[in-house]
């Protein structure tokens, strides 16, 4: 296991409170997507582990312990789609 902690949310000067999700590659289990406690959790140190940006993807959910993973930007509404449509 490794020591390291992964974050919930993004901490870049340019990019600072956007929800973090992992793509943690290992040769045992394939790529699994898993949020900051599981990927901190499950951590070996012989995976690689790819940090992405959940900006819009309202139905992403953790692999591993299926909550669901944060969006940047809120969903939009069939109401306010609607007003743009001829």
């Amino acid at each position: 296991m490794s020591n390291h902690t992964f974050k919930k949310y993004s901490s870049d000067a340019n990019c600072v409170g956007y929800p973090l999700y992992y793509i943690v590659d290992s040769s045992y289990a394939g790529a699994q997507i898993m949020c900051a406690n599981c990927c901190t959790e499950e951590h070996t140190g012989d995976e690689t582990i790819q940090t992405e940006a959940n900006w819009d993807d309202h139905q992403l959910y953790c692999e591993i312990c299926s909550d669901k993973i944060e969006a940047a930007y809120e969903e939009d509404s069939e109401e306010e789609d609607s007003e743009y449509i001829c």
